[in-house]
């Protein structure tokens, strides 16, 4: 089955170049906890992004605080003359705030993500459910790297921290 991926984040700039994955990227995203997310695809997404983060355990002490909401829209693309569709599109968006945590600190980022991903639709229900399962496991990918990329960018340089602020 064949199948097409389009990415599209909303953020200024190009950062990609500034995030790696040194020891110290990996001992700061283990101190951001991530709350339970909503519905199967919820999980899906927080366990990919632990397995991203390098969280093995719980952080005893956490010092940023995750929370996303998930959604997702489908939609036809491909139509025949009989109505019937040849493709669809699936599109999740992850909106997320990110919470330093502490008295003294009221820092918060928040942001969304979305990945668009379409995948092809055939006369086979069973092969359908499969399309769309792969699709939303892909985007789930997608969008679990965008958010280790913007969380740790956000942590490394905290005035953006200030910038979502003032937005």
């Amino acid at each position: 089955f064949f199948s097409s991926r389009r990415r599209h984040t909303r953020y200024i700039g190009d950062w990609s170049s500034d995030v790696c994955s040194s020891d110290l990227d990996a001992r700061i995203l283990k101190l951001v906890k991530i709350n339970s997310i909503d519905n199967r695809e919820g999980q899906k997404l927080r366990t990919i992004l632990k397995q991203k983060f390098g969280q093995r355990l719980t952080s005893e002490r956490p010092r940023w605080l995750l929370t996303i909401k998930l959604s997702e829209k489908k939609k036809q693309l491909g139509v025949k003359r009989d109505a019937t569709t040849t493709r669809r599109e699936l599109s999740v968006t992850a909106k997320f705030t990110l919470r330093e945590l502490g008295s003294k600190s009221l820092r918060v980022l928040k942001g969304q993500s979305l990945s668009v991903i379409s995948f092809s639709e055939v006369s086979s229900g069973y092969a359908n459910m499969i399309n769309e399962t792969n699709a939303r496991n892909r985007s789930l990918d997608v969008i679990a790297n965008d958010l280790r990329n913007r969380i740790m960018l956000a942590i490394r340089h905290p005035q953006i921290f200030e910038q979502s602020a003032k937005n």
